[in-house]
């Protein structure tokens, strides 16, 4: 192969990467990907209504912690199992009057599906509380499920990356 004149190292300082990979015996520049977690981070911060993680923690701490028994029954319920075994089942609706036990039952559910979750994939979710009208609005549901996305995968902050270096804050 002969080399025509461009360094065939790969070069790391921190999160920078820049050099030339040979691929298949032809050769591939990679160019150079600048800090992608630091643009993350700058998203998530200016994303960040609030952490959906961080609400369902203060929904189980005000109302005394989860119990097993206000969830474990709906894990064996068919219609829960077969939204949670069948992918072309995407849609789960709970529904009660206010004060019935639908918060904890889903966060229930939530940390059962933390544990079950398959190698490369993500799980999101936003809790609205009536009482905290800053996260009981669509946007702040879209921002925090967006958030929860980034942060789990922060390569996907590539994709808004050129809007967000236009905008910034005011992308979101």
């Amino acid at each position: 192969m002969a080399n025509d004149g461009l360094d065939p190292s790969i070069d790391q300082g921190g999160s920078f990467y820049s050099g030339n990979v040979t691929v298949h015996g032809g050769p591939f520049h990679q160019g150079n990907i600048v800090n992608i977690q630091q643009t993350a981070n700058q998203c998530l911060i200016d994303l960040c209504v609030t952490d959906p993680r961080h609400n369902k923690k203060r929904v189980q701490d005000t109302k005394g912690g989860l119990l097993a028994d206000l969830y474990v029954w709906v894990l064996g319920n068919p219609n829960f199992r077969q939204w949670r075994d069948h992918e072309d089942q995407r849609l789960l609706w709970v529904k009660g009057d206010p004060g019935k036990g639908k918060t904890m039952l889903l966060c229930g559910i939530v940390d059962h599906l933390e544990t079950r979750l398959a190698q490369g994939s993500r799980l999101m979710y936003f809790f609205c509380q009536a009482t905290i009208e800053r996260i009981n609005i669509a946007t702040a549901v879209l921002c925090g499920l967006i958030f929860m996305l980034l942060d789990q995968d922060a390569f996907l902050a590539l994709h808004i990356k050129k809007k967000y270096d236009v905008a910034g804050k005011g992308l979101f």
